[in-house]
């Protein structure tokens, strides 16, 4: 049995959630043809978005050079877009909790478009200021972008295949990651400047606004208006309910956090680091530093047939973040072709993501799911916009102004990301008898008997101290808005 009957918890102390009445309680079944449309636009909304962000990392020397500027400032410039998704992505998987997604995608879409413009702008008049705003107008959309593609297929999929749907999309998000990653240098190369490579991504930019409006019409048909996932009534999440999310939640959260942060920002720099340690050209190193994005383009399309049939989410999770440890080490270590370094890294992107995104339709209502999504990418994004900050302050004092003692404090931070998943997967093995590790068949059992409970707490149907939740979660945020300051007020200090 995965669950503990709520037969023991108290009326004045339990929260029930199942017995409301949500938008999927009333959908009808969408025919599998407007599903496959509905997957195949949502998953090309962020392709401007992902080309974007991560291009930027990749002409790092090059901006520092035109813009005159340090690692510090550039490290601003770098986290200014991950400052934003600090706030963007919670505000805007409550208002898709709420309202749904139909015209929140467009303004989104819309947002990103305008940030990237500006950026380009800025790079042809060799301002760092109106970069900073194109960054920051840029993270607005792009910290949004996710939270409300994977709210839209964790709810269109939802009962069946959402780790098939999630792991499409985070291929497709690779793709485009990769596409970044081959192409601004050599295009930068090719035109003579930075600023066509700027432009080109905002070329993607709009494409991904035109295919967002075209999202907006198809779902505002009569036949999927009546099968949307996403429709609910207006005002419909409660605050209140934020401090009774089970504490596997905030365990969930704390790994997913760390890992996502180290991912992000090591992305911002891998280039970088490979030439100014190996010493080769900008192209050599960006195409090497490349291969970290090819794995993850097609290994989460499989693995998402994987955990959806056989589980074992947590296993994967955590040598996951195992290979993290090994590709930080050899990089900072050893003088092994960085290639192999980049091979691991590549496995352990592509392995995590689909492994913790899948995780949460297990433990929440799907009523929840946009906003836990939202409150993930926001968390990730205020430790992304602190370590982004503090590698470029640790490396311009560090002698040589190399990447030694970033390196340590990414070694040092995946370590302790692998004992927080191996502490997540004796809670789920004690507490909830393995639920994020089972099957397909397993799961839909336990699924079953969420239904037939009518006082559980949330999603996970097992009794709780609800007293002693809701003081975990307020602890929890709290922590989490301590970090939230103190990301804005660094950055406020190394900007001005």
């Amino acid at each position: 049995m995965y669950s503990k009957t709520g037969e023991h918890c108290n009326s004045e102390s339990s929260v029930n959630t199942n017995n409301e009445k949500t938008g999927m309680d009333i959908k009808l079944e969408l025919p599998r043809k407007y599903k496959i449309l509905i997957l195949v636009i949502v998953c090309m909304m962020s392709f401007g978005a992902n080309f974007s962000g991560v291009s930027f990392g990749y002409l790092k020397s090059r901006i520092i050079s035109k813009l005159n500027i340090s690692n510090t400032k550039y490290g601003v410039l770098q986290s200014s877009s991950k400052l934003m998704n600090t706030i963007m992505p919670f505000v805007a998987g409550l208002y898709l909790d709420s309202h749904g997604s139909a015209w929140s995608v467009l303004a989104v879409t819309t947002t990103i478009l305008l940030g990237t413009s500006l950026v380009a702008i800025s790079s042809s008049i060799n301002s760092y200021g109106m970069m900073v705003v194109g960054r920051l107008i840029y993270g607005i959309g792009s910290g949004a972008i996710v939270s409300i593609q994977q709210a839209i297929l964790a709810q269109f999929f939802a009962g069946g295949s959402v780790s098939v749907a999630i792991g499409i999309q985070l291929s497709t998000f690779r793709l485009s990651s990769f596409l970044g990653t081959v192409l601004v240098v050599p295009f930068a190369d090719l035109t003579g400047s930075i600023t066509y490579s700027f432009v080109l991504a905002s070329g993607f930019c709009a494409l991904s606004s035109l295919l967002s409006l075209v999202y907006c019409l198809i779902v505002k048909t009569e036949k999927i208006a009546q099968a949307l996932p996403t429709k609910k009534s207006k005002g419909r999440f409660k605050w209140k309910k934020l401090l009774y999310f089970p504490a596997i939640f905030w365990l969930i959260m704390l790994s997913q956090t760390f890992l996502g942060a180290l991912w992000t920002s090591f992305l911002g720099f891998n280039a970088d680091l490979i030439k100014v340690k190996f010493n080769i050209a900008d192209a050599t190193a960006a195409y090497i530093a490349s291969v970290s994005q090819i794995v993850p383009i097609l290994c989460p399309f499989i693995l998402g047939f994987a955990m959806d049939y056989f589980g074992k989410r947590m296993c994967f999770y955590i040598a996951s973040a195992v290979l993290l440890v090994i590709s930080f080490c050899l990089l900072n270590y050893t003088f092994v072709h960085p290639l192999l370094s980049m091979v691991i890294f590549s496995f352990s992107l592509a392995i995590g993501p689909i492994a913790n995104i899948t995780a949460l339709p297990l433990i929440l209502p799907v009523d929840y799911i946009s906003t836990a999504l939202g409150l993930k990418r926001s968390l990730a994004s205020i430790v992304t916009a602190l370590l982004d900050l503090l590698s470029g302050y640790i490396q311009d004092r560090t002698p040589g102004k190399n990447y030694d003692r970033v390196l340590l404090m990414f070694i040092v931070l995946s370590g302790l990301t692998v004992v927080i998943i191996a502490f997540n997967i004796s809670y789920d093995r004690m507490k909830l008898g393995g639920i994020l590790d089972a099957s397909k068949k397993r799961r839909l059992e336990h699924m079953n008997e969420m239904k037939n409970e009518n006082t559980n707490t949330m999603h996970t149907g097992y009794a709780q101290n609800l007293k002693k939740t809701k003081k975990i979660n307020i602890m929890s945020i709290a922590v989490s808005l301590i970090a939230l300051v103190l990301s804005w007020v660094l950055f406020i200090i190394l900007n001005f």
